[in-house]
């Protein structure tokens, strides 16, 4: 796991960006609940110009300690429906 997070950090800082900066984007990104956060690669690579091979690292860091540090609330975790509704 640690060198998931080292790469990342590595290919994030080459490219010119911060760890912080693209992990608030895929907290925006998981928070909309449009997106599988598996398929967040495709984003790092359409609007952020990383590669695939860059991008998979980004990704696994973000889903191995990422979402651990900001975990996403609740509603997030059931769908958009409150508790009881069927």
């Amino acid at each position: 796991m640690r060198e998931t997070f080292v790469e990342a950090k590595a290919i994030i800082e080459e490219s010119g960006y911060t760890l912080e900066r693209i992990r608030e984007y895929l907290d925006e990104m998981r928070d909309t609940g449009r997106i599988n956060m598996f398929g967040a690669g495709d984003y790092l690579i359409n609007v952020w110009g990383f590669s695939r091979q860059e991008a998979r690292p980004i990704v696994l860091d973000y889903i191995e300690h990422g979402l651990r540090e900001n975990p996403p609330e609740p509603k997030y975790l059931y769908g958009n429906s409150k508790a009881g509704d069927a």
